[in-house]
C-alpha cells in the first residue's frame, strides 16, 4: 500500500475553499482525477492518504483510497501533528496494520517525515524505504528548499541568470546594508523571508528603512525568525512564467507544467493565466534551466516534484527566481484546461507551450499578507 504524506503545510493551505473562486472550486470537488493530483502525489494502487485538509468526496470515489486527516494539521503540517499526538499515529499505524509493506511517497523534503516513520515502524507497520532519499539526503534537500539554497543550488548551473542579489543573516545591521546596496544599484530592493512562500515573508523598498522598521519586520512572524535572508535587487516584471517539473526515478528531469503567475502590488502570487506569453525563444530558455537545476537537485539525491519561477524583464532578459522542492498549485490550473480542451488529464500531454486554444485565467479571492 502507498502511503502519502502530505507533509507540505504551505502547499495545501492554498488549496482552501476560501482561496479558489467558486468555478475552480467546483471541479475541485467534481473532478477525481483532478482532485486527486490537487490531493497528493498520485499512487501506483490503494493509497492511504494523510492530508491536512478533507478531499473532495469525488477524490475518493470508486477508489480503494483511505484518508486521514490529523487534528492540527492545516496548521502545522500532517508530519509535525502526527508527532504531537500518539493517538493519531496509534489511528494510522491501525490504517495500516493489514497492508504486508507500506511505500511511502513524501510530498516536500520535511525530514520530519522520517520521525513519522520510525513512529509507525515502531508500532509495527512494515515500512518499505527503498526508493527513499536517505536521512541525511532529505535533512539536505530541505535545506536547499528555502532563498538562500536555491541560490547555492545554482552555482552549479552554469549560464543561468538571477535576481541579483546576497544572503545575509536575519539581523537589521546585515539588512540595512545589503537593502542599501541593492537601492543604490536598481532603485528597489526586496527582502525575502528563507522560507517565505507564494508571497508571505516578503518585502519591498524604495527608500532606506530605518532600523526600528527592519527590527519590526524581522519579528513579524515566525518565516523571518530562521537565520537567514535574502536581499536582491527589485526586478522590473513584463512576465512571471512558473513550471512544474520532476525528477524521475531514473533522475531525469520532466517538465509538467507552464503558467504566468499574476502578481499583486507586492508581488505575490494571487492567480495565473496560461497558455504563456513567453516567446518561443523565452520558453527554450526556461525549459534549459529547468533541466539544468533538475539534474542539480538529482546530482543531490532528489526524486520527485519541483516547482522553478522567473521573472522575464522588460527587455526580454529570463531571469530564475527560486526553485521549491514541491508542487505548486499553478501546475494544477493548466491541467485544468487541458482536461476541458481534450477530454482527460494526461501530465505527459501537457505541454510548454499550455494547453487549449484559449488564454485561461485564475485570481484568488485575496491575497496572502506580509
Amino acid at each position: 500500500m502507498d502511503l502519502v504524506l502530505a507533509n507540505n503545510r504551505d502547499h495545501f493551505s492554498r488549496l482552501d475553499g476560501a482561496m479558489l473562486p467558486g468555478e475552480l472550486e467546483r471541479w475541485r470537488r467534481e473532478d477525481a482525477e483532478l482532485a486527486l493530483l490537487a490531493c497528493g502525489w498520485p499512487a501506483s494502487g490503494p493509497a492511504m492518504r494523510v492530508l491536512p485538509l478533507a478531499p473532495p468526496r469525488a477524490a475518493l470515489a470508486d477508489r480503494a483510497d483511505r484518508v486521514m486527516v490529523p487534528s492540527g494539521s492545516a496548521r502545522d503540517g500532517v508530519c509535525r501533528a502526527l508527532l504531537a499526538a500518539p493517538s493519531q499515529l496509534d489511528a494510522l499505524a491501525g490504517q495500516l496494520a493489514d497492508a504486508t509493506a507500506v511505500r511511502p511517497l513524501l510530498w516536500s523534503s520535511e525530514p520530519l517525515a522520517y520521525a513519522v516513520l520510525d513512529a509507525l515502524a515502531d508500532r509495527g507497520v512494515h515500512i518499505d524505504r527503498a526508493a527513499l532519499p536517505a536521512p541525511d539526503v532529505l535533512a539536505a534537500l530541505w535545506a536547499l528548499d528555502t532563498k538562500s539554497g536555491f541560490r547555492a543550488l545554482a552555482l552549479d548551473c552554469p549560464g543561468l541568470r538571477l535576481a541579483p542579489g546576497v544572503v545575509v543573516a536575519a539581523t537589521a545591521g546585515a539588512v540595512i546594508a545589503a537593502i542599501g546596496a541593492a537601492l543604490a544599484a536598481a532603485g528597489r530592493a526586496v527582502v525575502k523571508a528563507d522560507r517565505s512562500v507564494g508571497g508571505w515573508g516578503q518585502a519591498t523598498f524604495a527608500t532606506a528603512p530605518d532600523e526600528r522598521g527592519v527590527t519590526a519586520l524581522l519579528g513579524s512572524s515566525g518565516l523571518w525568525r530562521v537565520g537567514r535572508v535574502v536581499v536582491e535587487q527589485r526586478l522590473a516584471i513584463a512576465v512571471s512564467p512558473s513550471v512544474d517539473a520532476e525528477v524521475a526515478p531514473d533522475g531525469a528531469t520532466r517538465v509538467v507544467t507552464l503558467a504566468d503567475q499574476l502578481l499583486d502590488g507586492n508581488r505575490a502570487c494571487v492567480g495565473a493565466s496560461w497558455p504563456t506569453a513567453a516567446t518561443a525563444g523565452q520558453i527554450v530558455a526556461i525549459e534549459r534551466s529547468v533541466r539544468q537545476l533538475g539534474a542539480a537537485l538529482a546530482a543531490r539525491g532528489h526524486r520527485g516534484p519541483f516547482n522553478t519561477d522567473f521573472v522575464i524583464t522588460p527587455a526580454g532578459a529570463v531571469h530564475v527566481v527560486e526553485v521549491n522542492l514541491r508542487r505548486s498549485l499553478l501546475s494544477v490550473l493548466p491541467l485544468v484546461s487541458a482536461r476541458r480542451a481534450h477530454g482527460a488529464i494526461r501530465l505527459d500531454a501537457v505541454s510548454l507551450a499550455g494547453a487549449g486554444p484559449a488564454t485561461r485565467r485564475w485570481r484568488a479571492t485575496h491575497s496572502p499578507p506580509l
